[in-house]
């Protein structure tokens, strides 16, 4: 079976207090999304796509490499 995941990512970590997206913040030394990307991969899953930010598609991928394929997300939630 091909399994695809879509991980949402675009919010800006504002409750969170960060001065950048929640998705970047380190835990571990890595960013929180490299963490629910790999687990992803963990569970077989194929491709990974992440919703970005607007402005921040770089940033993401360069957080990922090639382990995802980076999108921008959409101005709100819905």
């Amino acid at each position: 079976m091909h399994a695809v995941a879509i991980v949402a990512a675009a919010g800006s970590g504002s409750r969170l207090g960060a001065d950048l997206p929640k998705a970047l913040v380190p835990l571990a030394g890595r960013p929180l999304v490299a963490w629910a990307v790999e687990g992803l991969r963990a569970g077989g899953v194929a491709d990974v796509v992440v919703s970005a930010p607007a402005g921040r598609v770089t940033e993401f991928a360069d957080a990922l490499g090639s382990d995802a394929r980076v999108v921008e997300g959409g101005a709100t939630r819905t």
